[in-house]
Order: C-alpha cells, then sequence, then structure tokens
C-alpha cells in the first residue's frame, strides 16, 4: 500500500458573471503558513462547477420555477483535473493526474 491518507485542496469557488444556472471555477488557494513539509494536497491545473437540476430527470425542469421564484438547484455539478501529485520516497513515485467529476446535493438559504 503506497497511499494511506487523504489529500485536500482549499478552493474558493468563482462565478461568472450573467450565466444561468450559476457556474464557474475553482480559485485553488494555498495557505504558505502552513507548509511544513507534511503536505497533502493537490494542484488542480483546471476546474468547472455549475448549480444544476437532476442530470437525470430533466423532464418538466425546475427553470419553470424561474418565473415565480429563484430556482432551487438542488445538486452542483463539479469537475475537477489535477497535476501529478508526487509521493514520498523514490524521485518516480507519483499519483498519475486525474480527472474527477462529482454530482454533490446543493441547498441555498433564501435569504442569502
Amino acid at each position: 500500500k503506497k497511499v494511506d491518507e487523504f489529500f485536500s485542496a482549499k478552493v474558493q469557488f468563482i462565478e461568472e458573471v450573467g450565466y444561468e444556472p450559476p457556474q464557474g471555477a475553482l480559485k485553488q488557494v494555498f495557505d504558505s503558513s502552513k507548509n511544513d513539509g507534511n503536505e497533502t494536497s493537490f494542484k488542480i491545473l483546471s476546474s468547472r462547477w455549475k448549480l444544476s437540476e437532476d442530470p437525470t430527470d430533466r423532464r418538466d425542469g425546475l427553470w419553470v420555477w424561474g418565473f415565480f421564484a429563484d430556482p432551487l438547484y438542488p445538486f452542483m455539478l463539479l469537475q475537477i483535473e489535477t497535476d501529478r501529485i508526487p509521493l514520498p520516497g523514490d524521485t518516480t513515485d507519483a499519483i498519475k493526474p486525474l480527472k474527477l467529476f462529482a454530482q454533490l446535493n446543493h441547498k441555498r438559504e433564501k435569504d442569502v
């Protein structure tokens, strides 16, 4: 077993104004004060996020409710491409670049 740890990345969601549904990219935030040599983060090369209806069930669509109230968009679709992740030990030992896809539950407060 070469990898037995979690990898993380601190990000900000940057919205591209003028799009419906809301969408944008991730901006990776690096915390230089916590660079203690035990880094378990990964570098994001590209990313996209988009609030969405259920992509597997688009029959009526929540957009109709947009005429009466803000759409709910119960899901966030997320795509992330990572850089190669070097592993401790041999200099050639690494996790190859990844393309990650996720469908996450999304909830928004009415007043926000």
